[in-house]
């Protein structure tokens, strides 16, 4: 399933890409604009919105009820709506939602930081943005994050 979210749900947008799905955050107001491009795009609208309804469009919109992201998630997972698989999680760029790919250390040297660069051997680079990735603590951390909230639904 590909989304995408309104203006509200920022941080929604980068917790779906970091699961591995293919997310998209329409920072405009412009409600139009939202519905054609999700309808071009064949994506599936989230929002808090309450009066957004697909009457003109051929599109499906969720409506979250939830406030807090770890509730958003929480909602799409209750719905099924969403799920996690451990193999697609962290392959997407939590900036621009493009596929990440794998990066030669020696890239990677001057685009860290010194201390990252010393103390990881593997690398990854957004193709569109050029942001660097590497698996550090945070990582970890997000994993089990993840498998606590996917566990409890």
């Amino acid at each position: 399933m590909k989304f995408v979210l309104d203006h509200m749900l920022g941080k929604l947008a980068k917790w779906l890409r970091i699961i591995g799905y293919d997310t998209i955050y329409y920072k405009g107001n412009d409600i139009k604009g939202l519905m054609e491009f999700a309808q071009r795009e064949q994506r599936v609208i989230l929002t808090l919105n309450r009066r957004l309804t697909s009457q003109e469009y051929e599109i499906d919109i969720i409506q979250l009820h939830e406030n807090k992201i770890f509730h958003q998630l929480k909602e799409l997972i209750s719905k099924g709506y969403i799920a996690f698989h451990e193999d697609q999680i962290f392959l997407r760029c939590l900036l621009c939602n493009s596929l990440i790919k794998s990066l030669q250390r020696e890239k990677a040297k001057g685009r860290v930081p010194d201390f990252i660069y010393l103390n990881h051997r593997n690398f990854f680079e957004c193709p569109k943005c050029q942001k660097v990735y590497w698996q550090g603590s945070h990582l970890q951390n997000m994993k089990k994050t993840l498998e606590e909230l996917f566990s409890h639904c």
